[in-house]
Parts: C-alpha cells; sequence; structure tokens
C-alpha cells in the first residue's frame, strides 16, 4: 500500500487538522512526504461509509459547509426540503470530504481476503452535476420519514438520515456506485493482503492499530481497546 512513502504518524485521536468545525482529525496517517492517508473498512456487501467531517454533523458544522447554498440557515425542519432542491449542488461538497485525504485506502472483506483500493484525492474530477439526474425514494418532504435514497443516473449513490430522536444529520455514500459518483474513467488500484477472521466488526480499528504496530508508531488508546486480537495475531 504504502510502496516507497510510509506513514511516519499516526492521525488517530491527534488534533491536528481540526477546527471550530471539524473536532476530529479527518485523516488516519501522515505519511513520509508530509501527504495525508485514510482508511476506510467495509465487508463486501453492503458498502457504506460516511464522509469525513461532513458524514454526521450538527446543524452548526452542517450550515458552515453548505450553508452557501440556502438563503436562510439550515435547520432540523427545513434539512429535507434543502437535500431534495439542492442534492446536485451538496455533491461536490459530499465528494470532496469523502476523498479528504491525498490517499484514500478502501479495505474490504471478500470471499475471506483482504481486498484494497485506493484513490488519490489528484485524481477528484471537478465536476457539475444536473438536478435532473437524481431522483429520491422518498421524492417529497412528506414521503420522507427517517432514511432516503439519493440515486444518481438510476443508481444508489447516498442515503440521507433524519431522525426524530437524534439530533445532527448523517450522509452515507454506496461506494459500490462511488465511481459513478465520481463520472469519470478513475483508475482505482488495487490488490489482495491476505486471509480474514470471520469477525470483521472492528477491522477498521484492527487495521490501523497493524499499520501503526509495523511502523512502530504510537497508536491512540481507542485502536487499542477497539482492536480484533485474532485478526492481529
Amino acid at each position: 500500500i504504502f510502496s516507497n512513502n510510509p506513514p511516519i504518524e499516526s492521525l488517530l485521536g491527534s488534533k491536528k487538522y481540526t477546527s471550530e468545525f471539524i473536532s476530529r482529525c479527518p485523516h488516519s496517517f501522515l505519511l513520509n512526504d508530509n501527504t495525508t492517508f485514510s482508511i476506510k473498512t467495509f465487508k463486501k456487501s453492503g458498502r457504506m461509509f460516511a464522509p469525513k467531517v461532513v458524514g454526521q454533523s450538527g446543524e452548526k458544522t452542517f450550515n458552515y459547509f453548505f450553508g452557501h447554498l440556502s438563503s436562510k440557515t439550515i435547520t432540523k425542519n427545513s434539512f429535507k426540503e434543502f437535500c431534495l432542491l439542492k442534492i446536485n449542488k451538496m455533491l461536490p461538497i459530499i465528494v470532496d470530504y469523502a476523498l479528504v485525504s491525498d490517499v484514500n485506502c478502501y479495505l474490504y472483506n471478500d470471499n475471506n481476503n483482504f481486498n484494497y483500493e485506493i484513490i488519490k484525492r489528484e485524481e477528484k474530477p471537478d465536476i457539475t452535476y444536473n438536478l435532473d439526474d437524481f431522483s429520491f425514494t422518498r421524492g417529497s418532504v412528506n414521503d420522507w420519514n427517517e432514511s432516503n435514497t439519493v440515486k444518481y443516473k438510476g443508481k444508489s449513490i447516498i442515503e440521507l438520515q433524519l431522525h426524530s430522536n437524534r439530533s445532527g444529520f448523517k450522509i452515507r455514500i454506496n461506494y459500490n456506485n462511488f465511481t459513478e459518483l465520481l463520472n469519470t474513467e478513475l483508475t482505482i488500484n488495487n490488490s489482495t493482503l491476505g486471509d480474514t477472521a470471520e469477525n470483521n466488526s472492528s477491522l477498521g480499528d484492527t487495521a490501523e492499530l497493524a499499520i501503526c504496530n509495523i511502523f512502530k508508531l504510537d497508536a491512540d488508546s481507542r485502536l487499542l481497546n477497539n482492536s480484533n486480537e485474532i485478526l492481529l495475531s
């Protein structure tokens, strides 16, 4: 994965790259050439992931990143209408934070193997989207209860969630159709890493801790507590 550019610092739990509106560092590691690296993990089916920073945000953060698209403050009451009318404008921002690191690694369990795919931020196209190319499984505010799937040219790409008993807004990207979302002939590097264990629940933390162990980096306490000892052995 790292070739001749190894990680030199774990950024998990770090306050680097944070701000008033970014409470957690969006990157996993700092690499030798001072670029950033992130890792996302999935099981083979249902590969959904939240883009960093904007994938799970409260009203203040959501308005900081999306508020310029609306003439008024976006609230829990206006979130649904805003998304239905502005999804084509929201999407470039969502994609931007899905590829927030210089190097973005997607690790998944496929037929009992660890496979990975790499997408570099520099390959992210600057594109605009036509609202007519989008559809929703819940096409009106009244039909939309909590979750609403967004389709781009007929393919499911995003799930928007607004829960009545929870604060904040949730955005999930369907990785299976992510390259369709990018609308480009993007070359994705991929490979097979080896056998996996059946338990995939802590794969993300385990992968990050394994990298810390291999490159002798200080690991955040969350990784030590959540990682799967079977996968590390």
